[in-house]
């Protein structure tokens, strides 16, 4: 989750594509100052939804279409909404869903070992402190250095 939410809220500040005006109307004026492609809400669902029931299918008794159903449905009602409320248009949730596709095939592989360092390796606060401020102190910044909610 962390990576999709930082690989893609980093992307919209390098695209600095601004939130749809039309045809829906925006109800969180909170967040229209922050860009919008792409959808970290298209990143983010289908990487919860998705790795819940890849670890699940390994580890307990589930239906398998009773999961998928739960799954495309979860991923359905969460980027819909925000089509719906007028944070983003459907380029924004493809490129969502897009990258977020490309994450998992990369990422879900690496979870176990990834999993295993952090438990278990004496460097691993050390490695995981240091990633997460070098992450801060390198996250773009727009040329239009106007302040947004996503930094």
């Amino acid at each position: 989750w962390f990576i999709n939410m930082y690989v893609g809220q980093a992307l919209k500040e390098l695209f600095l594509e601004e939130r749809p005006k039309f045809p829906a109307i925006q109800m969180q004026k909170k967040w229209s100052n922050e860009y919008s492609l792409p959808s970290t809400h298209a990143m983010s669902s289908p990487s919860i939804a998705i790795t819940i029931f890849y670890f699940a299918l390994d580890r307990y008794e589930i239906n398998f279409t009773a999961a998928a159903i739960i799954t495309v449905i979860w991923i359905s009602v969460v980027s819909v909404s925000r089509v719906y409320l007028g944070m983003h248009s459907v380029l924004d949730l493809l490129m969502g869903f897009f990258l977020s596709a490309i994450l998992l095939f990369a990422g879900l592989p690496l979870t176990d070992g990834i999993e295993l360092f952090l438990a278990k390796h004496i460097l691993a606060p050390f490695v995981l402190l240091t990633a997460v401020i070098f992450l801060m102190i390198y996250f773009p910044i727009p040329s239009t250095r106007i302040w947004t909610p996503t930094k």
